[in-house]
C-alpha cells in the first residue's frame, strides 16, 4: 500500500536500519551474510504477498506453508521471523523501502 509513498519509504529507511536489516542485507540493499534486496533475483518470489510474509514469518515457517525457492543467490541466510519486532504497518513501510531501492530489470517489476 506504500509503493512510491515518499514518507512511507523514508520511514520504511529508518526502519530497514533500526530493525537490523541492514545487518544482513548490506547498509544500502546489496547483500551481505544474505540475499540482496536490490536485484533480480527473490528467492521466494517477488510478489507483495510473499515478501510480506517471508518477512513476518521467516524462511522456516514460509516454508512449511508450502512456498519453495524460486530463485536462488550465492548466499542464502534463513530469514528470522520479524512478526512481533514490527507491526504490519511497519512492514509495509519496510516493503515500500526495498521497492523503492531494486535496481534490476524494470520489466520484471510485478509492483
Amino acid at each position: 500500500p506504500y509503493t512510491d509513498k515518499a514518507d512511507a519509504i523514508a520511514q520504511g529507511k529508518e526502519l530497514f536500519v533500526s530493525k537490523a536489516c541492514s545487518g544482513c542485507h548490506g547498509a544500502g540493499g546489496g547483500g551481505g551474510m544474505c540475499p540482496p534486496v536490490i536485484n533480480d533475483t527473490w528467492v521466494y518470489g517477488s510478489d507483495d504477498t510473499t515478501l510480506f510474509n517471508l518477512v513476518k514469518l521467516g524462511s522456516t515457517a514460509l516454508q512449511a506453508k508450502g512456498y519453495t525457492r524460486v530463485g536462488q543467490e550465492k548466499v542464502v541466510g534463513d530469514m528470522p521471523p520479524f512478526e512481533g519486532v514490527v507491526t504490519d504497518d511497519e512492514l509495509w513501510k519496510l516493503i515500500a523501502y526495498v521497492r523503492s531501492k531494486y535496481a534490476g530489470d524494470p520489466s520484471l517489476k510485478n509492483w
